[in-house]
């Protein structure tokens, strides 16, 4: 029996969950992307893999402006193959954090394949910022020793034709959550990390983050 064309169930779950982060107003675009990952459509089954691509895009679109998320999104052109990536402006207190992002973003890119960094004459530009930092402590022992932290890191980046300067893709605001129990806590079964290793795992999501974001329209 002839098998039905059925959405990316990865990418939509993906696109639902970042846009239910996006605050109020998007938890309509989520429960409207989050069903489609289970429904089969015959139409689509007609449709060739970047025809099916550009109508899932073009549908995505038209919700998130319904729903109130700012993004500027545009179908990358076959044209764009490399990147070059600026080292993100830090505005926060975590000194090198700029650095650390920068390699994980070429490392992404780099195993992924599909765009290539390079220094010089790229076909893009990825600028960015670092906006915010911050560790917030949420829970406290009988002695008001801390037990559990919220790192907090927010960013915000264009992606640009090098050719023509528009902006191909842009985010204002990608908030990254990593709770995390420090050295000392004493909750029974938890996992003990640092700070330090809670900013990589911070860092990790955040260059996962970005690269996502602008794959998905290539």
């Amino acid at each position: 029996m002839k098998s039905e064309a059925k959405l990316g169930d990865w990418e939509i779950r993906r696109l639902g969950k970042i846009a239910t982060r996006r605050g109020r107003g998007s938890i309509f675009l989520s429960t409207i992307l989050y069903p489609l990952s289970s429904v089969h459509y015959s139409l689509f089954a007609k449709l060739k893999g970047g025809m099916m691509k550009k109508v899932l895009l073009a549908f995505v679109f038209i919700l998130s402006a319904c729903a109130g998320v700012y993004t500027t999104v545009e179908i990358l052109p076959d044209r764009i193959r490399t990147v070059k990536v600026e080292t993100f402006t830090n505005k926060t207190v975590l000194y090198g954090v700029e650095d650390r992002l920068y390699q994980k973003i070429v490392d992404k890119f780099l195993a992924d394949g599909r765009l290539i960094p390079q220094k010089e004459n790229a076909d893009a530009h990825l600028i960015g910022e670092i906006k915010k930092y911050e560790l917030i402590p949420l829970s406290f022992d009988e002695n008001s020793v801390v037990e559990q932290y919220k790192l907090w890191l927010e960013a915000g980046f264009k992606f640009i034709d090098a050719q023509t300067g528009k902006v191909l893709y842009e985010e204002e605001y990608i908030p990254i959550d990593v709770r995390f129990h420090p050295p000392g806590s004493t909750v029974p079964g938890i996992q003990i990390q640092t700070e330090t290793e809670a900013q990589e795992e911070a860092i990790e999501e955040l260059a996962s983050e970005i690269v996502y974001n602008i794959l998905r329209y290539k």
